[in-house]
Formats: C-alpha cells, structure tokens, sequence
C-alpha cells in the first residue's frame, strides 16, 4: 500500500496574470521561491518521511522540488508524466475565459495541438498505478491540471467537482493507497451513506444531498458541509448579519442575513458555484451548487416559506465583494471561523 503526497508549485508570473501556463515554461517568482521553501518546511514539520520526491521538468516545479529537497533531504529526480497539461492556442490566455471553460469539458480535445483529458489521464494514472503498487511514500511537486487529475483516482468526482477542483501554490494533499479501485469506491459510498443518515437530523435545504469534501484545510475539522454548519452555528453574530436585518437577528435565528457571505465561504472551502435567488426587496439569497447537488445553509432563516431554487443566476464573489460592508463581514466570518478551528 503506499502513499501519495501532492504539492503544486510555487507562484509564477503568470498565475499572478491570470493567464493559463499549461506546458509553456515559466519561472517563479520571488514569493514562488519562498512559497516553495514554507512547503520544505511544512513537510519536515509535519515529519513526513518520503522515499522520493518525484517533479514536473517544467521550471517552476522544479525549482520547487529543489527547494524541498534542500531543506528535507529527500532526494528529488524529474518524472516526465508530471509536466502540465498542453492547452495548445489556450496558453497565455486569461485563465477565466469563456471560451476556455468550455473547451475544459470537452475530454476529447486537444485544443489544437495540445493534449486531451483522456491523454493526461492515462500517464498519470499509469504513473499512479506503479507508485501505489509499491510499499512506499513519495511526494509529487508538479501543477493544477495533475493535481485534479490525481484527486479523480483516488476520490470519486463528477465532471462538475473535476472542473471546480484546484489547489493552492505549495499546498499539501495527502492520498493512501487502501486497496482496489472497487473497495475505495464502495469505503466512499459508505462513507457517503453514514453522512445521509447523520444529514436526517439538519434542517437547512439539500443537507442530506450535500455530502462533498473540502478542497483546502484552512479551517482545521471542517471536512463537510455539516462540519461548516455546525462550525458557524457559534460563529454567526449580528456583527456578521447584513445591516438591513442587524436589528432583526437573534440566536434564534442565526442564520438571518448571512446568505451571501456563508455561500462564498463555503464555496472557498468546497469549490462548485454560488447561486442567488432574487428577493422581493431586490437582494439576492445565496447558496452553493457543488456538482449536482444544492445545499443552502442559511435556508432556516425563511421558516415555512419555499423557496424556488430553479429560478437562480450565479453570483460571483468578486461582484459581492467589491462592497467594502459586505467584504469585511466575510473577513470577520472567517476570523472567526479560524479561531474555533485552531
């Protein structure tokens, strides 16, 4: 049985720029090096004992796994199939792109001259196939595109959470090996059933469809949309509340105006997209859409109203945000949110 560590790499120009780097070759930056050397650190405080760290050849994860090896003495050596996926006429172009969004769910294309899903997906899971079937550890420095694609093999995904998963610069993901492709998908479903059952006992919308895992460990226990709820229960305050409603708020009820900043803190958490359901008064609720699933955790506040959720746009964070009012109320969520979580 072995176990897999994944670090993407540190911070490029172009992650700064916004554009899609895929294969082309592009170096760190400063903050990219330094990235890099907190990860080295991070790994030998973790006391993680490696027998190799196996990178990217493409520059920035290279440098990345030097970085690594220096400060934990692991010994480092390029592995070919972990180089970034080629986006063919998509490089260099704004990572948020139309156009390049929905050339993503096209696991066929090649993108004129690049490589397909399919492709990658048969070198990193031939390369993951020979590292799990040997009884060791290694840490994999490569990028975004691999780290979606070693999440699929080993956790179960639908085309919506592959497309929504990403990961930090230097951030850590840790995978074992515990069995057969069959047996880890039928400890997941089971997994799956026991949170439905626990879900019976909750109250906001979609919580028994809600079952999803978080993507980051910012917030140290919360590994589910139930962790979160449970988590914010202690954290909502009228100081959170939006300012329409402060008076209004309660411990009774609340969830009364934190819609829009609980969804985007869970979409941070869980990726997928935020919805909002048009008001009476003009605002907007929020609530999260993970793959196929809906879940509203602030839904109480409404008592026996039904609300329509097919009748929903998507909401960005960056329009919500761009309200100083609002963007410090999430700030504080998350303080706080931070704070229980330690």
């Amino acid at each position: 049985m072995g176990k897999i560590y994944f670090v993407r790499h540190g911070q490029t120009v172009w992650n700064v720029e916004n554009k899609i780097c895929g294969a082309s070759d592009i170096a760190l930056t400063k903050t990219g090096h330094e990235q890099a050397i907190e990860a080295g650190l991070e790994i030998k405080r973790l006391g993680i004992k490696a027998d190799e760290i196996l990178y990217s050849p493409l520059i920035r994860a290279a440098d990345t796994a030097r970085h690594i090896e220096e400060i934990t003495g692991i010994k480092a050596r390029p592995e070919e199939r972990l180089r970034e996926q080629n986006f063919g006429i998509y490089e260099s172009s704004p990572r948020d792109g139309a156009e390049f969004k929905a050339a993503k769910t096209q696991f066929l294309n090649r993108y004129d001259g690049g490589e397909s899903m399919l492709r990658l997906a048969q070198r990193i899971y031939n390369l993951l196939d020979e590292l799990t079937s040997q009884d060791k550890t290694y840490i994999l420095v490569a990028h975004n595109g691999i780290a979606r694609m070693v999440q699929s093999y080993f956790a179960e995904m639908s085309n919506e959470d592959y497309a929504a998963f990403g990961v930090k610069n230097c951030q850590v993901l840790e995978y074992e090996s515990e069995g057969s492709k069959e047996e880890m998908l039928a400890k997941e479903e089971k997994k799956r059933e026991a949170y439905v059952k626990a879900a019976e006992s909750y109250a906001f919308y979609g919580a028994a469809n809600s079952y999803t895992k978080a993507l980051i460990d910012d917030y140290k226990g919360i590994e589910t949309p139930l962790d979160l709820y449970e988590a914010l229960k202690k954290v909502w305050c009228k100081e959170t509340c939006a300012p329409r409603m402060q008076e209004a708020w309660s411990q009774d009820n609340y969830s009364l105006g934190q819609c829009s900043i609980t969804a985007f803190l869970a979409q941070d958490i869980f990726g997928g997209k935020v919805y909002g359901l048009l008001r009476p008064k003009g605002n907007y609720h929020c609530f999260n859409l993970v793959g196929d699933s809906i879940f509203d955790l602030t839904s109480e506040q409404f008592g026996e109203e039904k609300l329509d959720y097919d009748n929903a746009c998507e909401q960005f964070k960056e329009v919500h945000m761009s309200s100083q009012e609002k963007k410090d109320r999430y700030d504080l969520l998350c303080e706080s949110l931070k704070k229980i979580c330690q």
